[in-house]
């Protein structure tokens, strides 16, 4: 990172500032000969712009930083421009160069550098590289960072490598390709449904929720990928919230998952069950009402649904949009097993997937004003303690 943060050629940082810088200079047919005093005072008037823009991006980030200063240095024809960046927050008195300051200072400028080169709208049809955006950035910005490739990506190609799992699964768009190293060969194969795939590949990380603002729990993957549909049609800026959804299993591993232990690695967390019920009166099966004893002994958030699963509250208009079949409102039943019906309704070669279908699934539903209440007020319940701070 501290070679990155250094304004020379090759780096990140000089490769997008020195576009942000041009747009504000001469058309490539001009002569630089006789517009040297020209682009000289362009470029100062496009940097104290941008550095200004970036000092607001930064201090989103850091609020202790007063100023960021970007001096485009003299215009030499043969070295185009070499800017240098310095930051000046409010309890040093001089600026220092980018290049003395943290890792973790050194991404987030990366990060907001991006924003910029996002708003300005440079230049389209580009392809941009970036090995290990993520990295040092808190699981937050790793989101935020994410956030801003994809809008770059609207007008071109955006390639990254990442070991992040906060930034593969917030990502349901990209294509994506798990690349192995073994007896000297690398291989590369795309993952085309199960992202989860890569982050049994990379391993979870821990810091994922250990820095996170609040956790979610949830039995299995397919209620990560619903719970994030939910979450990116209702809370608005979803990806910068900081929460984090893991699953731990079905109900008979979380019937061992002590509350005590889970508040160290994050005191702020909610679970989130099936009810498993099969019949109406019957009421949650008994492991899901001991689990739900057990945290309400502890004060902490269990929520568990009215229907037997998350499946339960589909619309049928959806499912037959999505899995091309035809049934009736009567398919949907509050306690009926709806994968098992499923697989059986639809066509031969066919399939149901559990976590592609139902994401969207879901996706139609809200796109089509339908909704699913339960899930969404317990969203809000916990991006609005994970703001509480």
């Amino acid at each position: 990172m501290r070679e990155e943060t250094k304004l020379k050629g090759g780096t990140v940082l000089n490769r997008l500032l020195e576009p942000i810088l041009k747009e504000g200079g001469i058309e490539e047919d001009n002569s630089l000969q006789d517009k040297t005093d020209e682009l000289a005072e362009s470029l100062t008037s496009t940097a104290d712009i941008v550095s200004e823009d970036l000092t607001e991006r930064m201090q989103s980030h850091m609020a202790d930083i007063d100023h960021i200063e970007i001096n485009p240095g003299p215009v030499s024809l043969s070295k185009a421009i070499s800017p240098t960046i310095s930051i000046k927050d409010e309890y040093i008195d001089q600026s220092v160069d980018i290049a003395e300051r943290g890792s973790g200072v050194g991404s987030l400028l990366i990060l907001s550098l991006m924003q910029t080169y996002v708003e300005m709208q440079v230049g389209e049809g580009y392809c941009l590289l970036f090995e290990e955006p993520g990295n040092f950035l808190h699981p937050a910005a790793e989101r935020k960072m994410l956030s801003a490739l994809k809008e770059i990506a609207n007008e071109g190609q955006v390639c990254i490598s990442t070991h992040s799992q906060a930034m593969i699964d917030q990502e349901r768009d990209a294509s994506m390709h798990v690349v192995r190293r073994e007896s000297g060969e690398t291989s590369f194969q795309l993952v085309e449904e199960d992202t989860f795939a890569i982050i049994d590949e990379i391993g979870a990380r821990n810091s994922d929720l250990l820095q996170s603002d609040f956790v979610i729990y949830v039995e299995g993957p397919s209620d990560i990928a619903i719970l994030n549909e939910i979450a990116r049609h209702v809370i608005s800026d979803w990806g910068s919230c900081n929460v984090v959804i893991q699953h731990l299993g079905g109900t008979g591993s979380l019937v061992h998952c002590d509350p005590e232990k889970l508040e160290k690695i994050n005191r702020k967390f909610a679970l989130l069950l099936d009810s498993d019920q099969k019949c109406e009166g019957e009421g949650p099966k008994k492991e899901v009402r001991d689990i739900k004893s057990n945290f309400d002994e502890y004060d902490k958030m269990c929520d568990v649904l009215d229907r037997r699963e998350i499946e339960n509250y589909y619309s049928h208009e959806s499912i037959n949009e999505i899995c091309y079949v035809s049934v009736d409102e009567s398919f949907v039943g509050e306690y009926d097993d709806i994968e098992k019906k499923l697989k059986s309704e639809m066509d031969d070669g066919y399939s149901f997937d559990k976590l592609k279908h139902g994401r969207e699934i879901v996706d139609h539903m809200y796109q089509n004003g339908e909704s699913i209440q339960p899930v969404e007020e317990l969203l809000r319940d916990c991006v609005q303690e994970a703001q509480r701070g």
